[in-house]
């Protein structure tokens, strides 16, 4: 009964695998050969140093015409952040994590809202 059981978790393992491979458009054998732009990345670290002077839509225009959308993303987060610290509902810190920030809205309405795209991002 115990290799049935094992047996059974292991076809289900291997289908995840498979359709998340499918999924992900990446194929199964092919190397991941990933788009990175160096220069928003020395953008992304001058803007994480500056945050709050930082003109984020900017940079997030640019990450998109670039088609680096995963750099969209942490971009779109960042000014989240900052948008948070400039209505003092946080202490933005560069060595903060997310979750330091989740607990510091804790008691805010924007709590959930920033919940879910902490998860997302």
């Amino acid at each position: 009964m115990f290799f049935k059981i094992l047996a059974v978790l292991f076809v289900v393992g291997v289908m995840a695998f498979v359709i998340r491979q499918l999924m992900s458009g990446e194929g199964f054998f092919r190397p991941r050969n990933r788009k990175f732009d160096k220069g928003l990345q020395i953008k992304l670290e001058q803007i994480e140093a500056n945050l709050p002077d930082a003109n984020i839509p900017d940079f997030v225009q640019e990450a998109l015409q670039a088609g680096d959308y995963k750099m969209a993303v942490r971009l779109h987060y960042l000014g989240l952040i900052q948008l948070l610290a400039q209505k003092q509902w946080i202490d933005w810190k560069r060595e903060k994590t997310n979750g330091d920030y989740l607990r510091e809205v804790r008691t805010r309405p924007v709590y959930e809202g920033f919940r879910e795209a902490t998860l997302v991002f």
